[in-house]
């Protein structure tokens, strides 16, 4: 026998060897007991196939023919649920999608008929339950057709109520000092009045018998050639505003009438489909009904078939048992106690260091057991002792990439504090050059005053002159210094921050305008917006370095990142105080990202610049500022083409000592 370390172990003969072995005298079991148990085998297998062919009848046709018709029982309530709701609709859209579910419904009760005549459904059935579907989709369509009509007169109602309304108040603003126009006047008020209340009236007769009334009125108030030839141009026209709102098809009683007598229809259609539902639904129920009483005689043929094989079956187990009573017998005294006084061996083994080797039991299988264990438990040991020295390996690697990994972020730190060296020079240039070159014009224009001066040649105006210039451009220095001083400020706060871990009390607002400024240099020329929506005097009292750096890992995340190959872009810092501490969200509007990038975002070294720059620990090394030192939390929601919104939760007053998990950078 091989073992994978080139140790090997014999023994003086194998169970093939020997002549009459454990394994010949379990053979000689087992044939006894197949020559028991094959004629009891025989009968029972034939009594196997007559079940199996009762089940593959039941589970090929019935069963499925059982759940499809509670399938379609289920489907057909849908529809009857849905049918009402289409005339319920408020909108064009909420129609198109009611109709669009019962069409779904109907297809689906139309494909479920279609499996029911493959799995042998009554023919008789299935035409009928057929014909009600079609009935019922062709009143579907009908249905939906008066509730689109129904929406169009309903606009236009509204339209003609707007039209009504607006001849009302034309009516209104006529001049009320002609007198011979005084009676057609009232005449109109009370046919916009008669208009205006037949859209209240629900009865048919009566708004068709007021429609009359209202278009008797509408011919006396009609303009002749004589009233348009003696009235004023806006008199006439307000007359046929009022006829043409009061009376023809485009009529509030008109559109009215109209919409009751589709409501009627709506009502009539939604009646049949009620009893046509009634009927889909007793036939699909009928059809259920026969098919479970199928399946329950099925059943029932089963079941008297295996009460006339129990008794042959019973025999077939009985002489199977025998023979396994044997065989038990015979394995518990020959193999089970002597494997027991292996096992208490191998116990006494494991309750001691160095326990005495397993006795061998003979020359049959159980003992080539025993002495493959003694070799084993000697392997055990020797592998033991090997595999301590490779887990001191291990732990000695894993210190040392520990460290390697922490002088990475220690380099991502520096490298970050270079780029910010770097950008605040190129800043602090231009005011430094400007107060440069002031002050050289100035020393120029004082040396041409003195020259002056000594030469007597100085007038009143030319002093003047130079005072004011002298002002100008000293004012020009002062700002130029004062902008210098205050980007070293800035940056010298900053970087103090970020070199460090010191706790101290700040100002939220301050802290970001700073860290926002110092980066500001890095992309000055690019067209990117930050906008920051932080209250003032908002005080914190915790670590400005961490925070600082996780705020401009997320700035700089954005701009890197969010606004890659892009002309524009807008940063959103915010913040909200609760009282579980400060919310600060950084919301761009950049490209966004996909799901697998989001899953991994906060992994070490995962980076999507790989190769561009990227070193895929910024956002590391964030998240175990936020849940260590910080104590809070840092979260992130993307989607592709919709931005990314980080939000970093950290309390008031970060956690003090051992409270607070400390993260090594």
């Amino acid at each position: 026998m091989q073992v994978n370390n080139g140790a090997s172990i014999t023994t003086e003969s194998t169970g093939r060897g020997y002549a009459f072995g454990l394994r010949s005298r379990l053979l000689m079991l087992v044939l006894l007991i197949v020559v028991l148990a094959s004629g009891a085998m025989v009968v029972f297998l034939q009594a196997l196939r007559t079940v199996e062919d009762a089940l593959n009848t039941i589970v090929g046709a019935d069963v499925p023919r059982l759940n499809l018709a509670v399938q379609l029982s289920t489907q057909a309530q849908t529809v009857v649920g849905l049918v009402p709701a289409l005339s319920r609709s408020g909108s064009d859209a909420a129609r198109e999608g009611t109709r669009h579910r019962i069409d779904q419904e109907l297809n689906d009760i139309d494909v479920t008929l279609k499996a029911l005549a493959t799995h042998g459904g009554d023919a008789d059935r299935l035409t009928e339950l057929g014909r009600y579907l079609a009935d019922i989709r062709s009143n579907v369509r009908q249905l939906d057709s008066i509730v689109a009509r129904r929406f169009t007169l309903e606009a236009s109602l509204v339209a003609a109520m707007e039209r009504l309304h607006q001849a009302r108040v034309n009516l209104r603003a006529l001049p009320t000092t002609q007198t011979a126009t005084l009676p057609w006047q009232l005449a109109s008020y009370d046919v916009l009045g008669a208009a205006a209340e037949a859209v209240q009236l629900a009865n048919p007769n009566e708004l068709q018998k007021l429609i009359e009334e209202v278009e008797k009125q509408v011919r006396q108030i009609q303009p002749t050639s004589a009233d348009r030839a003696s009235s004023p141009p806006a008199s006439t026209k307000v007359r046929q505003e009022v006829v043409r709102v009061a009376s023809g098809p485009a009529s509030p009683a008109r559109l009215r009438l109209d919409l009751l007598r589709l409501n009627y229809w709506q009502d009539t259609r939604l009646s049949v489909n009620t009893s046509l539902s009634d009927r889909f639904l007793r036939t699909a129920s009928q059809f259920g009904s026969e098919t479970q009483a199928g399946v329950s005689a099925t059943a029932l043929q089963l079941r008297e078939q295996l009460k006339r094989h129990q008794a042959v079956s019973a025999t077939a187990f009985a002489a199977i048992l025998g023979g396994m009573l044997v065989m038990v017998a015979y394995v518990s005294h020959f193999v089970v106690r002597r494997l027991l006084l292996i096992r208490d061996n191998i116990r006494s083994y494991l309750n001691h260091d160095k326990p005495p080797p397993i006795p061998s039991f003979g020359r049959d299988e159980v003992g080539d057991i025993a002495r493959a264990l003694n070799f084993y438990v000697q392997l055990i040991a020797e592998r033991e002792a090997a595999l301590g020295a490779a887990k001191n390996d291990a732990e000695s690697a894993l210190h040392d990439l520990r460290q390697t990994q922490a002088g990475l972020v220690q380099a991502e730190k520096l490298a970050s504090l270079g780029s910010l060296v770097a950008g605040v020079a190129h800043e602090l240039n231009t005011p430094i050059g400007n107060a440069l070159v002031t002050a050289s014009t100035l020393e120029d224009a004082a040396h041409q005053f003195e020259a002056a001066v000594d030469r007597g040649e100085v007038r009143r105006s030319a002093a003047k002159d130079f005072a004011q210039k002298s002002t100008q451009m000293a004012e020009l220095i002062a700002r130029s210094c004062h902008r210098a001083a205050s980007l070293i400020t800035s940056f010298k706060q900053v970087a103090v921050d970020q070199t460090s871990e010191k706790r101290r009390r700040f100002d939220l607002r301050g802290l970001t305008e700073d860290i926002v400024t110092s980066l500001r240099p890095t992309f000055k020329n690019a067209p990117w917006v930050i906008d920051i929506q932080i209250p003032e005097h908002i005080a914190c009292d915790s670590y400005p370095g961490p925070l600082g750096q996780v705020m401009s890992n997320l700035i700089q995340n954005a701009v890197n990142h969010a606004f890659d190959g892009r002309d524009n872009g807008n940063l959103c810092i915010s913040a909200t105080v609760s009282p579980n501490g400060v919310n600060m969200r950084f919301e761009d509007n950049g490209k966004g990202m996909d799901e697998p990038t989001l899953i991994r975002i906060f992994e070490p070294f995962f980076t999507t610049r790989l190769g561009k720059g990227g070193s895929g620990l910024g956002l590391s090394v964030s998240l175990n500022i936020a849940t260590g030192m910080l104590g809070g939390s840092l979260k992130v929601n993307s989607q592709p083409g919709q931005g990314t919104t980080f939000t970093l939760d950290f309390p008031l007053v970060a956690p003090h000592g051992d409270q607070a998990i400390q993260v090594t950078t």
